[in-house]
């Protein structure tokens, strides 16, 4: 069985693994892609989706999907042989759902029912939940653990034809913050960290050196950055005057060049963590990618006098009595100039980080109103656009931008987060994003690797030089892992491509006979059972 493209290379014909199942017995197939192709990704009342219409589309032209027959899908693209896209296909951005249990919530099929309503239909207590993965949700307790079971119709097997997962059962235990699921995994009470929370680095980093530890780490390359980023959507969610002056400032690469050279840097990064785990980072690409080229980053480095001098030259020369800088013209003439910020409470560093900011801000006479906020408020914001500034704990599209290449510049109306759009939103580029995009477009196209790392040394350049994100400090994830569990890759960080599960295969870790019996299974012999609807 294997995909084939067209003569032409503007179609691609898939034939899908034929017999597989879903958890619950039904026949994985073609409608399930058809479902999730038409009601889900391309619906324009389903908001919540890992990608929209937008990003399957190719120089603003739509991609298509068909179905063949119950066991094949076709693709038709605008332009030849974009074997890029199939990067776009993978777990997450491409989710399939079961066609077969959503569709009665669909307001498509059940006209008395909406979109809030099938945005609603899975609660997580309503198990077992139907799914293609290797386990099977079979207990949940709010804020106290999440229960799987082995997926007894799971597809794949191993090389000696035994079918997979190895482990009968996984537990997901609630932790309140990343620091007590890694202080957890360093006592033996679990299995699993992602070494992600700077103030644990050194206890943790020290423990795991012990020969008695429990628990072994796997260090990945440079890929953690914490930025400082902008909104430079000059339309999208700026509601009033002061935010639409805003906007237009922070458009300003002068503007961008002043606030990223008063930030102290070095002196952050030894607030951040304790020890040598933080540097110095300008922003861009991470200097853990295969991409990442020094030569052609350009780093501006601290200077309050050159800040300050920078927002002279953009006129902003007189203070309020308490040092902070007044609106030369525009609908704020003679207002301070006061800009929001805030950071992610869950995300460790990005606060600390942001509270440093707020003081070094101040010294080149600019007042930042900054506030902590839940994950939740924060995507809400994003969503309306409806923010000044936040720090954030950048993704992996700087890490592999030939996985993720269309968050790396305005691609899509959804990316990149701080220079969004929305259908019915004028759009205007500054001159350096169209530079990006023609670039970035041309990059995820070509097969030559040697090329693309060229394309994106120029890449890096324009990034930096123009100041597109102000990167503050770089540093390293860790993967912890009990020494009870086998066949984890050695050197599999815990955040590359996606989050760890989805960097190796959990499906094949197993435990020796001998540590067995140390922690038995909470549910012995049990399968999930669906009830009929």
């Amino acid at each position: 069985m294997s995909w084939e493209w067209s003569s032409d290379g503007k179609s691609l014909t898939m034939p899908l693994v034929k017999g597989i199942k879903w958890s619950d017995g039904q026949p994985f197939s073609a409608d399930d892609v058809m479902f999730t192709w038409n009601d889900i990704i391309l619906d324009p009342g389903v908001t919540k989706a890992w990608t929209k219409r937008s990003a399957w589309q190719l120089d603003g032209k739509d991609i298509t999907l068909e179905k063949v027959d119950d066991n094949t899908i076709k693709w038709t693209f605008p332009v030849e042989k974009p074997a890029y896209k199939l990067f776009d296909m993978n777990e997450l951005t491409w989710s399939v759902a079961p066609s077969h249990v959503l569709k009665p919530f669909h307001p498509t099929y059940t006209p008395s029912s909406d979109y809030q309503k099938f945005q609603d239909a899975l609660p997580p207590n309503t198990l077992p939940v139907v799914t293609m993965g290797p386990w099977v949700p079979v207990e949940y307790k709010t804020d106290e653990l999440m229960i799987f079971r082995r997926n007894p119709y799971y597809w794949k097997v191993d090389e000696s034809g035994k079918q997979l997962p190895y482990l009968n059962e996984v537990i997901f235990e609630k932790a309140a913050t990343g620091v007590i699921r890694t202080t957890k995994v360093i006592a033996g009470a679990a299995d699993h960290t992602n070494v992600e929370n700077p103030s644990t680095y050194r206890e943790v980093a020290t423990r795991a050196a012990d020969p008695a530890a429990v628990f072994r780490l796997e260090w990945g390359p440079e890929t953690l950055g914490f930025s400082l980023n902008i909104n430079q959507s000059l339309n999208f969610g700026a509601t009033d005057d002061r935010m639409k002056e805003l906007r237009k400032l922070f458009r300003e690469q002068k503007f961008r060049r002043a606030l990223t050279q008063a930030i102290d840097r070095e002196g952050i990064a030894k607030s951040v963590a304790d020890g040598p785990f933080f540097r110095a980072w300008p922003g861009g690409l991470y200097p853990g990618s295969q991409f990442f080229d020094l030569d052609s980053t350009v780093y501006y480095p601290f200077s309050t006098d050159t800040s300050k001098a920078l927002m002279a030259e953009l006129g902003f020369k007189e203070t309020d009595s308490n040092g902070i800088l007044l609106w030369p013209d525009g609908t704020q003439k003679g207002q301070p100039l006061v800009i929001g910020l805030y950071a992610v409470e869950d995300v460790e560093g990005a606060p600390t980080i942001a509270e440093a900011l707020v003081s070094l801000f101040k010294q080149i006479g600019i007042q930042v109103n900054y506030r902590k906020v839940q994950g939740n408020a924060a995507s809400d914001m994003n969503a309306k656009g409806e923010w000044d500034m936040r720090v954030d704990r950048m993704g992996q599209e700087y890490g592999v931008p030939n996985v993720r290449y269309r968050d790396i510049a305005p691609l899509t109306l959804e990316s990149p987060g701080f220079s969004r759009a929305a259908e019915g939103v004028d759009r205007p580029l500054q001159d350096f994003e169209k530079e990006m995009v023609d670039l970035v477009q041309k990059f995820a196209a070509e097969t030559d690797s040697a090329k693309q790392k060229e394309m994106m040394k120029t890449y890096q350049k324009l990034h930096t030089e123009n100041v597109y994100t102000l990167g503050v400090v770089i540093g390293r994830y860790a993967l912890g892992m009990s020494k009870t569990i086998k066949n984890v890759p050695i050197a599999c960080p815990a955040f590359y491509y996606q989050w760890d599960y989805n960097n190796f295969i959990p499906e094949q870790m197993w435990i020796p006979a001998a540590d067995q019996g140390k922690v038995p299974e909470t549910q012995p012999e049990v399968i999930p059972v669906y009830k009929k609807a």
